[in-house]
């Protein structure tokens, strides 16, 4: 099998031409003189940070040199009590505990259906960005650079870069990695953000031994050192035990892109006069666009190269992405004269606490010097005894012997100890208070005793302290927010290609998407997000303040309990709460909880014996209170049908009657006509009609007919 070549990598230095020779020398020419530029415009601010990391370090850092030489060489006492730390880690450890996180916002959706996409998408780009944090350990990246900025007030960094998945894969991962040396990294003095992210070019130096840089590049290990660039004094880049190497990033010019907008009034790439839309297009199937404008947008690529004071010794190389991938946080920044400069947190304060070093010593000094203060003697009185009283304010002897003196009656007598001053015991206390107003960090913001006694009182004290901090945090979450745009601008580029990925979820679990699959839910290549920060609380401090309040809320509210059960359990710091936290979830009823993809609904529980006895019991006793309103109703229609019978057997019978009764009362009106004076007289019987007064006047011919048959 005949061997692999890697036909992208450069030509031996033997072969190069000379134009690519005349390149590479035209890259480091520029480049030292910029690396001059940014070390004089830093150079003041680094001597300063050096000076507050030495002091904030304690010791003889706190001590100005030619006062710790006089003292050491005196003997005198040199004590160094740096009330600088406590407040140095208040501010770092408040950091720890307040994680920046970083939120992924997508932009530029046209409607309802993108804008949902769109979110989904940033959801994975967030996921994807916590598990690079998780797995390059964030924590011990970011957090050196924030207690270098601290304690120096001038510069902590990190890198993003890129590396192989494995050894045998071409698939590559994102990484973050620290910058430990707070001087290594040189920037763009002509930057204006303050998490520069508009640097033109900048520089990450360190200095190799002369053994080691041998070992790198055994060509030009022996090369002559010619002092650097004519002009420029290049100190420190080689020495006799020492190589500089020096990674050179910079902004180069690319191909400029042309845009276009239409009269449908999108944007396209290209400057033709006109455009068809496909005829399957949502908007505008098969119209042809017009062109309205055109504009030229210059593009830049990131590009990287190594170096040494001699020459170019690796690249240059294209960086996947738009800004430089290095990550830098700054202390506040004043204006000092025409000069910008970067603070520290102590750096105001230094010279309270060499005061107060001052005193301290002083005052120990002097109680310590009380047992050692000299005899008042004559040499009468020490004749022959002069070794023993040589030390006697040094040693412990039990008994000291004199000669008698009549010229001095009586023993030698000791000197009286300078006393500690009322005037030193107040400058050392106002050393102490000097320093918590220079950092605006009193007792309270440490936790210690005060008059507040509510827990809402302590938190507003302790507020004021970090208010008068904030600014440290602030640039830390600005610096960190910059890395995730750095991040979010390369995913597209190093996860191009199918494959499956890991994202981490903000409750730490973790999630795999197999994405440029053709789904195009799970295109990540396409779109543009940004980026936010988010201080406050990490995911567990939060989750065990919300089981807090949601257990209060469902004591006040029983129904969240009865169907938030499960996340209440989940909540909670204890063994198996997420295996109980499921369990829970699938006994609520159906449409309740949300379920997952993948997830089928829960099986209805088992139907509850006696509740299924008594469900039979209630349904025999309707149906039977069914059939015997059934009964009810059948003898009510046989009744009504007897009746019916019995009536239509007596209708003719009823009829004869009727003729027969008809018959006799119309001859009994008749009769009773004739009879009507004496029926007057007597009174009528009762039961009888009385006539109607017509009756009695109606001829013969005009007494009503009775009908036929009557």
């Amino acid at each position: 099998m005949s061997e692999i070549i890697d036909a992208t990598a450069p030509p031996p230095e033997d072969t190069r031409n000379d134009e690519a020779d005349k390149y590479l020398k035209q890259i480091h020419s520029i480049a030292l003189k910029r690396w001059k530029q940014a070390e004089e415009f830093e150079r003041t601010d680094r001597q300063l940070a050096a000076e507050d990391l030495r002091f904030a370090a304690g010791g003889e850092g706190q001590w100005p040199s030619g006062m710790a030489q006089e003292r050491e060489r005196d003997g005198r006492p040199m004590l160094t009590i740096n009330r600088l730390a406590a407040s140095i880690k208040q501010v770092i450890n408040d950091a720890r505990q307040n994680k920046p996180g970083i939120r992924v916002i997508p932009a530029g959706m046209e409607d309802a259906e993108a804008e949902k996409r769109a979110k989904q998408k940033a959801e994975i780009y967030e996921g994807i960005v916590r598990q690079i944090e998780a797995s390059s350990r964030a924590q011990n990246v970011y957090m050196p650079a924030y207690e270098l900025v601290v304690r120096g007030g001038f510069r902590g960094s990190w890198r993003v870069t890129t590396k192989y998945c494995d050894d045998d894969t071409f698939d590559q991962e994102i990484v973050l990695e620290p910058i430990l040396s707070p001087f290594a990294v040189y920037r763009d003095p002509d930057s204006k953000q303050v998490d520069h992210a508009d640097d033109q070019w900048c520089f990450v130096c360190e200095d190799v031994s002369v053994a080691k840089f041998k070992d790198m590049y055994p060509k030009e290990a022996d090369a002559s050192w010619d002092g650097g660039e004519e002009g420029l004094s290049l100190e420190g880049w080689k020495t006799s035990e020492t190589v500089r190497l020096a990674e050179y990033w910079w902004l180069d010019d690319g191909e400029d892109k042309i845009i276009s907008v239409l009269d449908t009034g999108e944007v396209v790439e290209g400057e033709a006069e006109a455009y068809q839309y496909p005829a399957e297009h949502e908007k505008f199937p098969g119209y042809v666009a017009q062109k309205v404008r055109t504009r030229r947008v210059p593009q830049k690529k990131v590009m990287r190269a190594l170096m040494n004071a001699n020459k170019v010794l690796e690249g240059p190389h294209e960086f996947p992405g738009k800004y430089i991938p290095i990550i830098s946080v700054e202390g506040p920044r004043q204006w000092v004269g025409d000069q910008m400069r970067h603070w520290s947190l102590i750096r105001e304060a230094k010279g309270p606490q060499q005061a107060y070093n001052f005193w301290q010593s002083a005052i120990a000094e002097k109680i310590a010097l009380a047992p050692k203060q000299p005899f008042i003697v004559t040499a009468t009185q020490i004749k022959g005894y002069e070794e023993m009283w040589a030390t006697a304010n040094k040693s412990t002897a039990s008994a000291l012997v004199y000669n008698a003196d009549p010229q001095a009656p009586g023993p030698p007598s000791r000197q009286q100890p300078a006393p500690v001053s009322q005037a030193e015991m107040t400058q050392a206390a106002q050393a102490i208070d000097d320093i918590k107003a220079t950092m605006g960090i009193f007792d309270r913001s440490l936790g210690n005793s005060s008059s507040e006694k509510s827990g809402r009182a302590i938190l507003a004290v302790q507020a004021q302290g970090d208010n008068a901090t904030f600014d440290f945090p602030d640039l830390f979450a600005a610096a960190i927010a910059h890395c995730g745009r750095v991040i979010v601008g390369i995913i597209p580029k190093v996860y191009r290609n199918r494959r499956t990925i890991r994202a981490l979820q903000e409750d730490g679990a973790t999630r795999s998407y197999t994405v440029n699959n053709g789904d195009p839910d799970m295109d990540i290549v396409d779109g543009k997000y940004d980026v936010q920060v988010i201080v406050g609380p990490s995911y567990a401090t939060k989750r065990m303040e919300a089981a807090e309040k949601v257990i209060a809320l469902a004591q006040a509210v029983p129904q969240v309990g009865m169907v938030g059960a499960d996340l209440i359990v989940r909540a909670q710091d204890m063994p198996h709460a997420d295996e109980l936290a499921d369990r829970l979830k699938k006994t609520l009823p159906a449409g309740v909880a949300k379920l997952d993809d993948g997830e089928e609904p829960p099986a209805p529980p088992p139907p509850d014996p006696k509740l299924m006895i008594d469900m039979r019991t209630a349904k025999a006793e309707i149906e039977l209170k069914e059939a015997q309103r059934e009964k009810v109703d059948a003898e009510r229609e046989g009744v009504q049908l007897q009746n019916q019978m019995l009536a239509a057997q007596m209708a003719p019978d009823m009829a004869g009657m009727i003729q027969q009764l008809v018959r006799q009362t119309i001859a009994e009106m008749l009769q009773g006509g004739q009879e009507a004076p004496e029926q007057e007289e007597q009174g009528e019987p009762m039961g009888m009609p009385q006539q109607p007064p017509q009756a009695a006047a109606m001829a013969p011919d005009e007494q009503p007919q009775m009908p036929p048959g009557v």
